[in-house]
């Protein structure tokens, strides 16, 4: 870019020439170079799923992470299933599956912390108006996991139907 500013400066005329010329140059770079990238990422960034809204389950992994069928991968927030190979997983798997699996879900992403180390887009997800964390946990298929900010944000909630849970003796507290 260098020999062309010196290029342009040793053309006769004026410094005002100059600026056009620079300023014109400077113009279609920011819109036919840099915009739309910035312009390509800006809409993507309006448009990503993550910002919650609806959402159809494509595939279940377990008891608390789905993939939707635009290829988001949801964490369920405040609550934490029996990983592969713990008592319990396929069950706390196959109600998940049962609950939102082909089904239209509502994802309500977690503005403070929206994606976990991982990548995945944490949320509170709902179907048929059913809080499906909250659904799992009274269920006895998972435990709470607090961690700020956004697992807090329903912490009395949460807490109150493992309580429900673990005096019923149902799933994981038998």
């Amino acid at each position: 870019m260098l020999p062309i500013i010196f290029m342009i400066r040793r053309i006769r005329g004026s410094r005002a020439l100059f600026a056009i010329v620079m300023g014109t140059f400077v113009l279609f770079v920011t819109l036919f170079v840099a915009a739309p990238f910035d312009l390509a990422e800006g809409m993507a960034t309006a448009m990503k799923p993550e910002e919650g809204g609806k959402q159809t389950v494509a595939f279940v992994y377990d008891g608390d992470t789905v993939r939707t069928s635009g290829g988001l991968i949801v964490r369920y927030i405040g609550i934490d299933t029996p990983e592969r190979g713990e008592p319990l997983y396929e069950a706390a798997r196959e109600r998940n599956a049962e609950l939102v699996k082909g089904k239209e879900i509502e994802l309500r992403v977690c503005r403070g912390e929206p994606k976990d180390k991982y990548g995945r887009t944490l949320g509170w997800v709902y179907v048929d108006g059913f809080f499906v964390n909250g659904l799992l946990l009274e269920e006895g298929f998972a435990k709470t996991l607090l961690i700020p900010p956004c697992g807090t944000e329903k912490r009395e909630e949460l807490l109150g139907l493992e309580d429900k849970a673990k005096q019923a003796g149902v799933g994981i507290w038998k």
